[in-house]
């Protein structure tokens, strides 16, 4: 097996994290945890990372690494659902690409900012990896006999120029002449497209007690990838790699796969409903306006319907009461921003409570005494953005 993927250090500063990941060193761990005895050629392009590759990874005598040499890359992330800037700047790359060369049955590609590809394979699974500047397989001059597709929701917008999955799937059958579609939809899911098959499949997703989002696409397609080129089908193969979706996220790293796979026992969401999420918290301040709006953009990223004070009533006096308790009453979840213990936001709190709304309150820097009015009373209580916006989510969809 042949991957061709990226070598980043990611940088988490809501989480204070720091790792030498990417996209091609995910799938990387992601494959051999689920088969260490599996043969693989890894390219990549990176400098001084590349000795924590080779010091990580030295122990496999299966695996055969392939290191370009390129300017060494770092993500920034503010929070799982706000990549701040990407050093260096991605128009560097513009003028300075590499191209990776490879040749083999079955291959693994994800999109690079600083490299392209050019594979003659049997079998190809290719995630873009980006809806900034998305390639199709088909203008890389690659040749492949059998060629899957694994995108989310944006990259399948901005690849095909269409809006609905369906649409989408057609598109890239016709244009790209591949044998399957993945779209993956975030907290909703994906949609499984089989050329081979009339209708399409939804993949659920599964409810985890913490949601560590930032590689989690990495992990889905490099399980397909595995599952998919083993002869599974495209349907089992996206099945399974949800499921092991659930086991890295709960968890934020790749550590025992195989065996969380064989124990697992997520509950699955059961769809029901397209609901409506209230956003509850303080506003007065730049800070508090700050982290009111970045979970509101989380939210819209990912196309659930949002009731916001702030956006959706303003600041105003005593009037705005009454259009806050109708949002209230329309809504299905609320996810309260407990940061400041402001009294509206607690009044808010209180009223879903007694009207049987369920309320996710996150807290990132409040004492639990100061909280346990909001836990005694069946609140979700959480400290971590993603698991925040996520078990919001499925409270409003199921």
């Amino acid at each position: 097996m042949i991957i061709i993927g990226g070598t980043y250090k990611e940088i988490n500063d809501f989480s204070d994290s720091e790792v030498i990941y990417g996209s091609g060193v995910r799938a990387l761990d992601t494959i051999l945890e689920l088969d260490k005895d599996i043969s693989i050629d890894f390219h990549t392009c990176c400098h001084e990372f590349a000795r924590k590759i080779q010091l990580r990874h030295g122990c496999f005598s299966n695996l055969r690494l392939h290191i370009i040499d390129s300017e060494d890359i770092s993500f920034y992330y503010i929070h799982p659902f706000n990549l701040s800037g990407i050093s260096p700047r991605p128009d560097y790359f513009n003028h300075n690409r590499k191209v990776i060369n490879a040749e083999g049955d079955d291959v693994l590609i994800f999109g690079m900012l600083e490299a392209d590809f050019h594979i003659t394979a049997n079998r190809v699974v290719y995630d873009p990896q980006t809806s900034v500047r998305p390639v199709l397989f088909s203008d890389t001059g690659s040749k492949v006999d059998t060629l899957a597709y694994v995108l989310n929701v944006h990259e399948a917008k901005v690849l095909t120029g269409l809006e609905e999955p369906d649409e989408q799937a057609k598109y890239l059958f016709k244009r790209e002449n591949c044998r399957c579609v993945v779209i993956k939809n975030g907290a909703k899911g994906a949609y499984v497209y089989d050329s081979n098959v009339e209708s399409k499949y939804i993949i659920p997703v599964y409810i985890t007690p913490k949601v560590s989002c930032i590689g989690s696409g990495d992990v889905f397609t490099a399980s397909f990838s595995y599952f998919w080129f083993k002869g599974y089908s495209a349907l089992d193969s996206a099945a399974l790699a949800s499921k092991l979706v659930a086991c890295y996220a709960s968890s934020g790293n790749t550590n025992d796969l195989r065996v969380k796979l064989e124990q697992f026992s997520y509950p699955e969401l059961n769809q029901s409903r397209q609901g409506q999420i209230y956003l509850a918290g303080p506003f007065f301040s730049f800070s508090q306006r700050w982290l009111i709006c970045e979970f509101y953009k989380a939210l819209l990223q990912e196309n659930i319907k949002i009731f916001s004070p702030l956006h959706d009533v303003g600041v105003g006096g005593d009037e705005t009461a009454e259009r806050d308790i109708e949002g209230l009453n329309s809504s299905d979840v609320i996810l309260a921003i407990a940061d400041g213990l402001d009294a509206g936001t607690m009044f808010e709190v209180g009223y879903a409570v007694k009207k049987g709304i369920p309320v996710v309150v996150f807290n990132s820097c409040e004492h639990s005494n100061d909280l346990q009015m909001l836990s005694g009373t069946g609140c979700e209580m959480v400290n971590d953005f993603a698991t925040a916006v996520y078990k919001s989510i499925w409270y409003a969809i199921k």
